[in-house]
């Protein structure tokens, strides 16, 4: 999924924002539905499921499931 923001933000010329929307909360709502907490918000009773991007490749640093390290 990393691979698909970079390519992206390179085919669209889209922002960062945009692009990681796009492959985040778009999605989750579209699985999901309305009315529930979306994976990726930092809400209280959202899922704590999170993927830290470098700010400049957007290369995955770190993945967190269930609000623990995940990976590496």
């Amino acid at each position: 999924m990393d691979q698909c923001v970079r390519n992206y933000r390179k085919f669209t010329n889209c922002s960062a924002a945009a692009a990681i929307t796009a492959a985040s909360s778009r999605p989750a709502r579209l699985l999901l539905g309305d009315g529930l907490p979306l994976p990726g918000s930092l809400l209280p009773g959202a899922p704590a499921d999170l993927v830290l991007l470098h700010a400049d490749s957007f290369e995955v640093i770190r993945v967190f499931c269930d609000g623990q390290p995940a990976w590496p």
